[in-house]
């Protein structure tokens, strides 16, 4: 007899009932057992054990075991992953919170004033989310943004139309490198220099953390990723934190805002009201991130400004930020391009080296698949037979640039594209 096998079997089922028709089936299976005695001429009883008998076995399945058995491995990894609780971040990027946020600001759906210039390839990959049916004039845009526990700095930022692996991976670019060219561009007073390495990564689970991507690129750069559990905030209090605020006192404060339920704003044309596009919306978003939010006093940091925790946890020493061709490789745009003995082009500006592929390019123009850190035109990569070359900007005037100031720049006809 192997009752207790059976009962395990059917409490760790996927689709397991209750206890109550555990004892209901350990009972049949009793029944079933003696009858069978029976017709073997065995007139012996056979008891049933007492249902607190049955529910004392049951009780040694551990949480994790039923809902691994049950639901699967993911569903326990959310439910059971380890979070921040109880430890103490020292060191920036040690350990860092990512998430979305759906802003409750209302904005005018129309691309930026540089989108026409961007190659068709470009587009699709820096596009933020797919458009589905009928195109909406307004939209409530998403935030991603990434907050360094151990200071309460803010790291990196984006917006989307609709969470996404591709602006969580831009996100998490923007954590390792300066960022003082996009608070140039924003008019910030302040340059948003502070970056540091991927130490852990603590995130929900939503499906863009889970996405392959995303997972390669974290750890591409060095780092580590915790999924917090399923409807527990406090598993990421700091970035929910941060939310809280910049609905309060950065959303609350613009044209176009919802406010948190319907019950905020009577009256009031949310939609009507739209007055900025998204780029118009980053660049106020990262004013407020950049010129006010590391100035405001932190209870969380016994009073200190982020700013100064910032400056203080320097004599920790910092998470070390990924090498330039690391972070390329990790959170690259991948696009197809003709190579020839002159190398590629890439919105008009030439990349290459001939002395590096002379056999390659001796019968013309053959396609190769270039990446492109989008932050960083000095370089771009190309595969040729499954190996990585780097080649340099040509244009030693515009190595300078990102892909959104080159965009920026030749709108306002300062760059000569040939």
């Amino acid at each position: 007899m192997h009752f207790s096998t059976n009962v395990a079997k059917r409490t760790l089922a996927r689709h397991s009932a209750s206890k109550a028709s555990i004892v209901r089936f350990v009972e049949r299976a009793f029944r079933q057992a003696t009858r069978e005695r029976l017709a073997n001429g065995d007139a012996r009883p056979l008891k049933a054990p007492h249902t607190n008998t049955v529910y004392r076995r049951l009780k040694r399945f551990t949480r994790l075991q039923l809902v691994i058995s049950r639901e699967g491995y993911r569903a326990a990894q959310k439910e059971f992953s380890p979070t921040q609780h109880g430890v103490r971040a020292l060191k920036p990027g040690e350990l860092i919170e990512l998430d979305f946020w759906k802003g409750d600001v209302f904005t005018l759906s129309k691309k930026g004033e540089f989108w026409d210039l961007l190659a068709p390839d470009l587009q699709k990959k820096l596009k933020e989310g797919e458009g589905k049916g009928k195109k909406k004039t307004r939209q409530r845009l998403w935030v991603c943004a990434a907050i360094d526990v151990a200071t309460r700095m803010i790291l990196g930022v984006g917006l989307a139309a609709t969470p996404n692996a591709r602006t969580v991976i831009e996100v998490l670019d923007m954590v390792t490198r300066d960022k003082s060219d996009v608070s140039r561009i924003a008019d910030c007073k302040m340059p948003w220099s502070q970056r540091t390495g991927l130490g852990t990564i603590v995130v929900d689970t939503g499906a863009e953390f889970f996405n392959e991507e995303v997972q390669a690129a974290i750890l591409a750069m060095g780092g580590a990723i915790v999924f917090g559990r399923a409807g527990v905030p406090m598993d990421k209090p700091f970035i929910e934190r941060f939310f809280g605020g910049l609905r309060t006192m950065f959303a609350d404060e613009l044209p176009g805002k919802t406010g948190y339920s319907i019950d905020c704003l009577i009256d009031y044309d949310s939609q009507g009201m739209a007055a900025f596009n998204s780029d118009e919306l980053r660049h106020l978003l990262i004013k407020y991130i950049v010129d006010s939010y590391p100035l405001e006093e932190h209870g969380g940091l016994l009073g200190q400004r982020p700013i100064e925790a910032w400056k203080k946890a320097q004599k920790y020493g910092a998470v070390p930020t990924p090498l330039p061709r690391v972070r390329r490789n990790a959170t690259v745009l991948k696009v197809k391009r003709l190579m020839s003995k002159e190398g590629i082009r890439i919105l008009g500006i030439p990349f290459g080296d001939a002395d590096l592929f002379p056999k390659h390019t001796s019968n013309g123009k053959f396609e190769v698949e270039v990446r492109i850190d989008p932050n960083d035109l000095q370089e771009v990569t190309v595969l040729i037979e499954g190996k990585q070359v780097h080649l340099e900007n040509q244009r030693k005037d515009l190595a300078h640039h990102s892909l959104r100031t080159l965009m920026a720049a030749i709108k306002k006809n300062e760059i000569d594209e040939t």
